[in-house]
């Protein structure tokens, strides 16, 4: 604070206010005499520093006006800390908490765990609906079946529709001309007169 010798008024510090420069600028404002309106997100920030600007973000934000969410694995203010929950697993971005619910595919207290053998989804609590026989053909995110080539279905025991091939017969031929499809690996059959990898010779 400097005070005028000929007019005997105040001039404040930047951050500072009043008749004698004795109290603080108002949460977002800063500068000399907080003439200056702070940029920040107003709900994701405490405020500016009074004297330079600068926003001061909440926990759970960050960049240069508070407007950004911590990124995946990130927490605290300014996102300055990592979380220690299991790969692909979010954490509370204001107290670095795992998510209760795990990623579907996962279980346990840090959700690092993967689902054992014939269980799916968030914390593994779902039952595959797959072949008996073969319990590992489960997706553990999703559940899925995972079909052999040339079959579909809840119990893959269905053969594929003409035109398709492949595991869950997810893929579509392009055979040509009347020619039959491999519903195992998607190879042409081709009729009598064409050749060719899609029978188009």
């Amino acid at each position: 604070m400097n005070c005028d010798r000929t007019f005997g008024y105040c001039t404040c510090s930047p951050g500072q206010y009043g008749d004698k420069c004795d109290k603080q600028c108002p949460k977002f404002s800063y500068g000399k005499n907080c003439r200056h309106t702070c940029k920040c997100h107003k709900e994701h920030s405490k405020g500016c520093d009074s004297k330079s600007g600068r926003c001061e973000c909440n926990s759970g934000f960050y960049g240069p006006f508070c407007k950004r969410r911590c990124p995946l694995g990130l927490y605290g203010p300014s996102c300055t800390k990592k979380c220690e929950c299991g790969d692909g697993i979010r954490c509370d971005p204001v107290t670095g908490d795992c998510t209760k619910k795990c990623q579907a595919g996962y279980m346990g207290d840090n959700c690092s765990t993967p689902c054992p053998v014939g269980m799916f989804g968030p914390n593994c609590q779902q039952t595959c609906d797959c072949r008996p026989d073969e319990p590992q053909k489960c997706h553990p995110a999703t559940g899925t079946c995972t079909c052999e080539p040339g079959l579909f279905g809840r119990l893959c025991d269905q053969p594929c529709p003409p035109g398709l091939y492949g595991p869950n017969c997810q893929y579509e031929c392009v055979c040509k001309n009347g020619a039959d499809c491999n519903a195992k690996d998607g190879s042409c059959i081709c009729p009598p007169g064409f050749y060719g990898a899609a029978c188009t010779e």
